[in-house]
This record gives structure tokens, sequence and C-alpha cells, in this order.
């Protein structure tokens, strides 16, 4: 959303009137402005988001969550898009929808309740390679042209599904520009772990062996997984969650080894995970743990 900033002079006899009445135009306006902001602050924050722009977001990020996590472990553990996919996926929210329903502002504090309608990026994965980046990343510059002509052609058409919901965000007044407000000062730390029978020729590894989170946040995990033999193997590889009566606030939104997977002997394979922690999370839990559980399989 953009504010309209119109600019005015005053080149009449009438300086001190006209000069006045801008004044008093533009303390108007401030005010007007100020909940208008606070919605374009947040929608360029739900946009990049979308996008998986999280350089962008961490910008929109309020100061007190900034100190307790960095820059380049907020994007790294989000999965950020770079190079065409992210062009793609810039392209996609820029059709997002959004709609503040609620805006409340006291003291420099806004809560405001949206509701949004996105593109199902999932349902365009056939035309996009199955958002599979290394294939994206390698597309010459005819494909890339004509990849996003057929995103904009469904769009025209009205052709691509989006998904309704809503939702409530927190900012804060810092100087002259509203920052969004994620209270990391709470955070949920999860940990990972793997688990492999002793007579298996399967070595596992994390990038990361935890993840400092929150709830409503998203976050992706990097298992590298290496058929130590001689032989192909078929591996299949659990997912289990401590304490289990939470188990089901951890949402596996993307995982690469749902079935079994193939092994080629020697070789290490790398499987990328995207999970959510839910917003109602109940109180009180701080800290998660999820073990990676790798079995051979026949196939």
């Amino acid at each position: 959303m953009k504010r309209d900033l119109s600019t005015r002079s005053s080149c009449s006899g009438l300086f001190v009137i006209a000069l006045l009445a801008l004044i008093s135009f533009d303390m108007r306006s401030a005010v007007a402005a100020d909940p208008q902001d606070a919605v374009s602050t947040l929608d360029r924050y739900v946009r990049a988001t979308y996008a998986r722009d999280y350089e962008e977001a961490y910008s929109h990020i309020a100061a007190p969550d900034q100190r307790l996590k960095e820059r380049a472990s907020y994007v790294r553990d989000r999965g950020a898009f770079t190079g065409f996919t992210l062009e793609i996926a810039r392209v996609l929210a820029s059709y997002i929808e959004l709609k503040p329903v609620e805006t409340r502002i006291v003291d420099g504090q806004a809560t405001i309740k949206i509701k949004f309608e996105v593109p199902d990026a999932g349902k365009l994965g056939p035309i996009l390679h199955d958002w599979d980046t290394d294939h994206l990343e390698a597309l010459p510059d005819s494909q890339r042209k004509a990849l996003l002509a057929g995103i904009d052609k469904l769009r025209r058409n009205h052709a691509i599904e989006m998904i309704q919901g809503e939702d409530v965000f927190e900012l804060a007044k810092e100087g002259a520009f509203w920052k969004i407000v994620l209270n990391w000062a709470s955070p949920v730390n999860v940990g990972f772990q793997t688990s492999i029978p002793s007579s298996a020729p399967v070595e596992a590894r994390l990038a990361h062996s935890d993840v400092i989170t929150r709830p409503g946040e998203i976050f992706k995990v990097v298992l590298n997984v290496k058929n130590t033999s001689h032989e192909q193997l078929f591996a299949r590889i659990g997912h289990l969650v401590d304490p289990y009566g939470v188990r089901d606030y951890l949402d596996l939104v993307e995982c690469g080894f749902l079935l079994p997977v193939r092994l080629a002997p020697g070789k290490e394979e790398e499987f990328v995970s995207t999970y959510l922690l839910r917003k109602n999370l109940p109180e009180g839990v701080r800290q998660l743990n999820v073990t990676y559980a790798v079995t051979l399989s026949s196939n």
C-alpha cells in the first residue's frame, strides 16, 4: 500500500495564511497517516516472508527482537530464496491481497488484524519444477522469461488458486518507523539429533543441532545422510518429537524423506525439512526435541 504524498508551495501575497493552512493540514495528515504507515510496514513484511525474502523481512523486525537473533541466523534458519527462485516468489507475492480489519494504536504500540489472500504456491509446483531451486537457477534466460510470462497469463486469467486467511500482528514505533514485534524474548528451542542402528552402514549429520524459534515462525533443518557401503541402500527416516504430548504443535510443512530414500553407494544426500511451530503452543513450553530415526528398508 502506498501513501499519496503531495507537495505544496506558497507563491502568493497571502504567504502567512497559506503557511498556517499547510501546517494545519500536515498535522491532520500525520495523525491520519500513522495507522496507514503501520499497515504499509505490515504489508511489506507479509510479502517479504511469503517470498522467503528474509533479508528484506528482517529489516522490518523490531530492534529488541533483532538483538536476540542476528540477521544471518534468521535468514539461514528459514531457508531464504535467492536468484531466479526469489524473483518468481516476489512476483507471486505481488499478487497478495491484504486488508486490515481491526487496527488499534496506543502509545506507539499497534495491534493489527488482517485478512489476506495469497497464491497457493504448492498448486503452482508443476509449472515451477516443484520449486526445485537447482533446476530453476539452471534455466536459460529464454525459459525464465517464458515461465514468468506463463505465471502472468495465469494471473490475468484469474487461474491462480488463492488461499484465504486472517492473522494478528503487533508493531511498535521506532523513531519515525513502524516495526514488527515478534517477541523473541520468549523463544522456543527445538533440538535435533539422529538415531542409527550400529549395524547400518549409514552416517547422518545435521547442519545445526538446534534452532531458536517462536510460535508462528517457519524454519528449516538440513540433514545429510551418507551410504558408507558399496551397495545401493533404501532407508526410512522417522520423525520423533519429544515431548510426545506437544508433537501436533510442530508441523512438518515440507519434507524430503516422507518415502523411503535411495542412497547410492559411497554417496551423501542432503534432505531439507521445513517446520512451522504453531502459534497455539501451550504456555511454558520452551524446549522440543526431534529425533531422525534412520532404518534400512528393502525399497
